[in-house]
């Protein structure tokens, strides 16, 4: 489930970068139509060839623009396109009578596009096929050992090095990118999800659940004595049990649940279309594998139960609210009966008086 939400983010991060590459195209067609007359001066005679090339770029673009949602994924897209604008600019310096500076230095343009949006390996492509055009184009406009050499210092050089260089800072901006989004996202000492990230999709699957007429499960455990605990070994051994609890809540999960660190020493869970009963078995995995686990911290072994409080949608609420109250007066109950077992909520719960629980966010 985490690489579901990372997969989402990275998502929407594309379609901006999308809009953006195809905004790229329509400057990049006026720059190389206006390339090689830029103050309109009549006198220039204007290469017919080019300003095709410009146009045809300018219409191309235009047509992905708007059928952009249409056809292809969206990274293969913006791949495709960023090709495209090579091509163009290639073109347009093949087409020119001499090699005009500004024209290359789209080159430059064309690559933070692919730098934001490729991956390692695109990028390297296309900065394979960059350099080949640039020798191409040298060569067609005179070939000499002189002038290979001088676009090899004035062209390539200068732009390996800005690659590499602009390479290297984006992946530094991205790994802090993607650590932030992960703190955001996740508790700091469990590593599970936030409430503020759990209730969002809580919400999503209560939706999901009502248009496709599917049920769910929400659970509630609440580690037994951790006050004790904390009296006895300390606050810092409680955080390690709070922190070892959530590992084996985890390993006792499938893929598709959702583990969150509700606060203090409590966690909620949501199971996706989950039954009541195969629910209780989830929890009752859950309560006995942390009764028989050892913790072992500072040289020091103990060990601790959890108590637990299951609700079910849509016959113990059909809002985020009604189901975390369910589940808690569950728990509740779990705790009142002695602790260390699973109670499933019912409607003669319903007139339990407890303090209620706000969400947080």
């Amino acid at each position: 489930m985490v690489e579901r939400v990372y997969d989402e983010i990275e998502r929407e991060r594309f379609r901006r970068h999308d809009r953006t590459i195809v905004s790229m195209g329509y400057l990049i067609a006026l720059l190389v139509a206006f390339s090689e007359n830029p103050f309109g001066d009549p006198l220039v005679k204007v290469n017919l060839y080019i300003l095709v090339t410009a146009l045809v770029l300018l219409l191309i673009t235009t047509v992905l623009d708007i059928f952009r949602s249409l056809i292809l994924p969206i990274s293969r897209r913006i791949f495709i396109n960023t090709l495209l604008y090579i091509t163009v600019i290639t073109l347009s310096i093949w087409y020119s009578e001499e090699q005009s500076s500004l024209l290359f230095l789209l080159y430059y343009l064309v690559f933070v596009g692919a730098l934001l949006t490729l991956s390692r390996r695109l990028l390297l492509v296309e900065i394979a096929i960059i350099t080949v055009c640039i020798l191409l184009v040298t060569i067609h406009h005179g070939f000499s050992l002189v002038q290979v050499l001088q676009s090899l210092v004035y062209q390539l050089i200068p732009f390996w090095v800005i690659a590499y260089v602009a390479a290297e800072i984006y992946q530094q901006s991205e790994d802090a990118r993607h650590e932030l989004e992960r703190l955001s996202l996740t508790d700091t000492l469990t590593g599970l999800w936030n409430m503020r990230t759990f209730t969002s999709f809580l919400d999503r699957e209560i939706e999901r659940s009502r248009r496709y007429d599917h049920v769910f499960g929400l659970m509630m455990l609440d580690l037994d004595n951790l006050k004790g605990l904390n009296d006895t070994y300390g606050h810092l051994m409680g955080s390690a049990v709070i922190k070892h609890t959530a590992e084996l809540i985890v390993g006792n999960l499938r893929k598709t649940d959702l583990p969150s660190r509700f606060g203090g020493d409590e966690y909620v869970l949501l199971l996706p279309e989950t039954d009541p009963d195969n629910a209780i078995m989830v929890a009752e995995r859950i309560c006995r594998a942390v009764r028989e686990n050892v913790f072992r911290e500072h040289g020091l072994t103990m060990s601790t139960t959890v108590s637990i409080g299951l609700s079910s949608y849509p016959s113990d609420g059909d809002t985020a609210d009604d189901l975390i109250t369910a589940a808690d007066k569950a728990l509740y109950l779990s705790k009142k009966a002695g602790k260390n077992r699973v109670s499933m909520y019912h409607p003669d719960l319903a007139t339990m008086e407890i303090v209620p629980r706000a969400r947080p966010h």
